[in-house]
């Protein structure tokens, strides 16, 4: 019985598990005005909601369901019988219920499948579906129902609930099943909708920088930034504070060699369009101060030493792409002005130039707190 259990829970995608606000009971037009009794209108009583239990004819019945669903819905819905002969198979009971629902007039057509004892459960529950149809065709509301302690009365009531509870629900079961249509959004509603949103919150970035340094080569560089950023639906701006620590570098010739470590701080200003949900791309600018330390060491043995600051203008294109909510990658690919060349000499000649333009390119993972 489980095995049929799981069968006709998988053929549940036929299954609606949600919708729009809408009323079962009662479908009124919003924009009519409502009959003033005081006024001498005639206040028309509501049409009885009708429910269709059906009974198979060639399978097991549940007979206190019918008692059951009487005293659950005495005073908000009519109650109908019917035995008929069943389908075996889940999607065309559906079929037959959207059929008999739309030719009888009946607002919901409602029927339970026999009980199934859970054997996993120390307390022998029971586990009840029942099945909700209306008058789209080809959807239904399926509803599982666990009773501890097995077989008795309280299965029926509990089945006869859960009806109850779906016919009355409004936060979508009517609409779901084609029993109301789909309500016209109100004028507040279709402002709120089309107001631009713009979120601000502060971002963590992470990642390597590899940037070409003259006759040093290519060098790597660990950046870290922070700051605010301000996204909008077609745009995002940020604007952070970048630190780069160089992994030390050296040059060598027959005159002798220089090493030197370099680290730097920065502010730019990016700016970028959003393509799509995940994908935005722009422009970047910003000033950075960078601080090498150089050691230089002739081939005769002498030492020398110097602190040089080196003042630059960055700009470039980026891309980022997001992989989660919050957490996104970057790609960067920029050019960086020095005010100044870059040299370091021993003995008067040059060993290391540096260049005044940098060519560099960053990939690194942002975390924003949105």
């Amino acid at each position: 019985m489980c095995a049929c259990f799981a069968r006709d829970l998988w053929l549940a995608l036929l299954v609606v598990l949600g919708g729009l606000s809408a009323s079962p009971l009662a479908a009124q037009d919003p924009a009519a005005p409502a009959p003033n009794p005081e006024q001498g209108d005639v206040v028309a009583a509501p049409a009885p909601v009708k429910v269709l239990l059906i009974q198979p004819e060639n399978a097991p019945i549940r007979p206190g369901l019918e008692p059951s669903l009487r005293i659950q819905l005495r005073g908000a819905a009519e109650l109908e019988v019917q035995k008929a002969p069943w389908p075996p198979d889940l999607p065309a009971r559906v079929a037959d219920a959207t059929e008999r629902a739309q030719r009888q007039g009946v607002e919901w057509v409602v029927w339970a499948d026999p009980p199934v004892v859970d054997a996993q459960s120390p307390t022998h529950d029971e586990i009840s579906v029942v099945y909700l149809v209306g008058r789209r065709q080809g959807r239904a509301l399926i509803e599982v129902v666990r009773v501890p302690g097995g077989e008795g009365p309280d299965v029926d009531r509990s089945l006869a609930l859960k009806v109850r509870e779906l016919i009355g629900v409004s936060d979508g079961a009517a609409y779901a099943l084609g029993n109301a249509p789909l309500p016209a959004p109100t004028a507040q509603a279709s402002a709120a909708s089309t107001e631009p949103s713009t979120d601000a919150a502060l971002f963590l970035e992470g990642g390597v920088q590899l940037a070409s340094e003259g006759n040093a080569g290519m060098v790597l560089d660990f950046v870290l930034a922070t700051g605010p950023g301000l996204r909008g639906e077609r745009f995002a701006i940020d604007v952070p504070i970048e630190l780069h620590v160089g992994v030390p570098r050296s040059v060598a010739d027959a005159r002798g060699e220089v090493s030197w470590s370099e680290i730097s701080v920065g502010l730019s200003l990016r700016a970028a369009l959003r393509l799509s949900y995940a994908l935005r791309v722009g422009t970047f600018a910003g000033l950075t101060l960078g601080f090498a330390s150089a050691e230089g060491r002739s081939r005769s043995g002498v030492r020398g030493e110097a602190l040089e600051t080196l003042p630059a203008l960055g700009f470039g294109l980026d891309a980022e792409l997001s992989l989660t909510r919050l957490l996104s990658a970057r790609l960067a690919l920029g050019l960086s002005q020095r005010f100044k060349r870059q040299r370091f000499a021993i003995d008067g000649e040059d060993v290391a130039d540096l260049g005044r333009l940098v060519p560099s390119a960053q990939l690194s993972f942002v975390f924003r707190a949105w």
